[in-house]
């Protein structure tokens, strides 16, 4: 698993950070998107973007990695929302009902967008 952070601009200027990841989510990645994530909230921004259109596989471990940077996010006051728009990945996150309370948009520019 690969990861790249970039900044994306909302349509108020404001600047919202991204980290996008390739590869697979699963046990042997889990931990180094955890870290990712988690040194991305340390910067302490209201909102960041999680872009995981890179990702074909997602198993369970990745899948509570995902709910870990939400509950982590939360506890820090930001934002976290989720690109995801691979049929894999979006199947394992309905089937599991996450959908409902993670934050999830279709492209990096709709979820920079919601103000």
């Amino acid at each position: 698993m690969d990861w790249v952070t970039a900044d994306l601009h909302g349509v108020n200027g404001d600047a919202f950070p991204v980290i996008s990841v390739t590869g697979d989510l699963d046990i042997e990645s889990s931990e180094v998107f955890r870290g990712a994530v988690l040194a991305l909230m340390g910067e302490s921004p209201p909102v960041i973007v999680v872009n995981l259109d890179g990702v074909p596989f997602m198993d369970s471990t990745g899948l509570s990695v995902l709910i870990a940077c939400h509950k982590a996010a939360i506890a820090k006051g930001i934002e976290c929302r989720f690109v995801i728009n691979v049929p894999k990945v979006t199947r394992v996150v309905e089937a599991t009902r996450v959908n409902t309370f993670l934050s999830i948009y279709p492209t990096n520019e709709s979820a920079v967008g919601v103000i």
